[in-house]
């Protein structure tokens, strides 16, 4: 009961962290995402293909395309998405586990390591794959991997189904090669495990050919992305640092936990899930019958080890830093999870014999990482405030390279080309009450509202480099009489031109202690042309959207 409760909390900690950091604005390779498949269904067929730096994501564009027909590109199905994609993960592990343990282990010990590895899959130490709707291939690169070591582990165990199972691990293997660039390992390691299980000539002839086929396919007319280092030079010339990022990656989250944040910490856990993985594969191929689940889970070690020594080859230009990224904890997680499965009958022998109390430090694993569930709770309005403003600049086409950069994506010129089809179709962001045809209301007559009495001001305009005829404008805006913030701000001339436009939301904790709590987000931000200034007035007319 206590264990089913603290899964609950962890769920719920984690969905509210993803309602919280939501943002209807795509953030960094989501842009180019769109694109891609806008290029798709506008007749170029290889851009389903097309690399996205190393990797071939066939299945994300899949997903992006149903966002935009489904939902019109608003992003909240594909976060969604992420959050089955998890609990899905959780679920593959869990079979894993309950395989692994059979009918003999205690109940309790079962369900307290359900628990755990439902902390793992839910930490928020991955919160970039959970709030970042671009992010499905980092659950899909692990889940469908692990679903095919499992289903060729099967095919051997279950004399009935076995070719039906073998097809689907095979299927299983080819789409794990447009998840990420990692997903290639697949075939070739479902080799290897077909040849340690001794699966029979015909078997492992199937795999070799899809492997070589797949690999030939995959690389075909490929280009290494600028930017990425080789990992054979970066081997060549810095095997030390090779050495050093992977077990940072693979113990990434014993560097997050309470007190510690020490990178030899992290890098010894490192080395002990490598170790662990090495004891369990000699101890399963001396073993006469070789346990093919056992090995399956191995097998899905290596990939991860695998995955951590190409990300480090083509990262490690970039610093050993990098390694501890939010979106690379996903197959770290995903590594802990299996190496807890794999110890999981001496664990549960050792409960069974005496007594559960012998199992209690375990469950320390979700205690020690429970603060960092708790940053779910962490207010992000600032964050996604200054996103909109961005997304503000991208629909009136202004240059604001530090505005856009520092929040959405980090060349304002392309991701300016980028967004002129998905403004056109008033797609994503753009089809968001808050800045939609904001751009054609520039230089419209409004009519002003006298009725309506505001307090405010205006902090500061500034010209932006590159950003010509616009300036930069912010301040505040609070209405008197209603008591409220105004969603969006047109801003006039004397003549009720509208020569501006601005977004509200911007926390300003001093206007709160001068207007009240209903005041904490009346900050505003948007973009002005004062050439079209006349008289001596700059007039801010809120607007309420419908």
């Amino acid at each position: 009961m206590l264990c089913g409760l603290c899964a609950a909390v962890y769920i719920l900690l984690a969905v509210i962290g993803g309602i919280r950091s939501y943002s209807p604005v795509p953030f960094w390779d989501m842009w180019e995402g769109i694109d891609s498949v806008v290029k798709a269904t506008n007749g170029d067929a290889g851009a389903w293909w097309m690399q996205h730096n190393e990797h071939r994501i066939v299945f994300t564009r899949i997903l992006i395309w149903a966002n935009i027909v489904l939902f019109k590109g608003t992003g909240v199905f594909l976060i969604a998405v992420n959050y089955i994609l998890a609990g899905l993960c959780f679920l593959l592990l869990f079979v894993c586990l309950a395989e692994t343990l059979g009918d003999k282990a205690e109940k309790q010990c079962r369900n307290s390591m359900a628990f755990i590895l439902l902390a793992l899959s839910f930490s928020w130490l991955q919160k970039a794959n959970f709030c970042w709707e671009f992010q499905s291939q980092f659950f899909l690169a692990q889940l469908v991997p692990l679903l095919s070591f499992y289903l060729l582990h099967r095919s051997c165990v279950s004399s009935a189904r076995s070719s039906p199972l073998f097809v689907w691990a095979c299927l299983a293997g080819v789409i794990s090669s447009v998840t990420l660039a990692s997903g290639i390992l697949t075939l070739p390691l479902m080799l290897l495990l077909a040849m340690v299980l001794r699966t029979g000539w015909r078997r492992i002839t199937v795999l070799a050919t899809l492997a070589v086929i797949t690999v030939l396919v995959y690389f075909y007319n490929y280009h290494t992305p600028e930017g990425n280092g080789s990992f054979f030079e970066t081997l060549r010339h810095d095997p030390a640092g090779i050495l050093q990022y992977m077990l940072l990656y693979l113990g990434g989250p014993f560097y997050f936990l309470p007190g510690i944040v020490s990178k030899p910490v992290a890098q010894m856990a490192g080395v002990f899930l490598i170790g662990s993985a090495v004891f369990f594969a000699i101890r399963a191929i001396r073993t006469p019958d070789r346990p093919s689940l056992t090995l399956a889970l191995l097998t899905f070690l290596l990939y991860i080890g695998g995955t951590a020594a190409g990300t480090a080859g083509g990262r490690l230009i970039s610093g050993t830093m990098l390694a501890l990224s939010s979106r690379y904890q996903t197959p770290v997680l995903m590594a802990w999870s299996v190496l807890l499965i794999l110890y999981a009958p001496s664990i549960a022998k050792k409960a069974g014999d005496a007594s559960f109390r012998s199992f209690r430090p375990l469950l320390l694993i979700p205690a020690f990482l429970f603060p960092c569930q708790l940053d779910a709770l962490r207010s992000r309005k600032g964050e996604m405030f200054e996103r909109k403003v961005a997304a503000l600049a991208i629909e009136l086409g202004v240059k604001d390279q530090a505005q856009i950069s520092a929040t959405v994506y980090p060349d304002a010129n392309l991701v300016l080309k980028l967004a002129e089809i998905p403004k056109e179709r008033n797609l994503s962001i753009f089809g968001n009450p808050l800045i939609k045809d904001a751009a054609q209301l520039i230089g419209r007559v409004e009519s002003v509202q006298p009725d309506r009495h505001y307090m405010g001001s205006i902090d500061g305009i500034v010209r932006i480099d590159g950003g010509f005829p616009y300036f930069c404008v912010w301040g505040w805006l609070f209405e008197k009489d209603t008591r409220s913030v105004p969603e969006v701000i047109h801003i006039l001339n004397e003549s009720g031109v509208v020569i501006g436009y601005a977004l509200t939301g911007q926390p300003r904790p001093d206007v709160e202690k001068i207007a009240g709590h209903r005041a904490k987000f009346a900050g505003f931000k948007g973009y002005v042309l004062p050439g079209k200034i006349t008289g001596d007035r700059i007039i801010l007319q809120g607007v309420d959207l419908e």
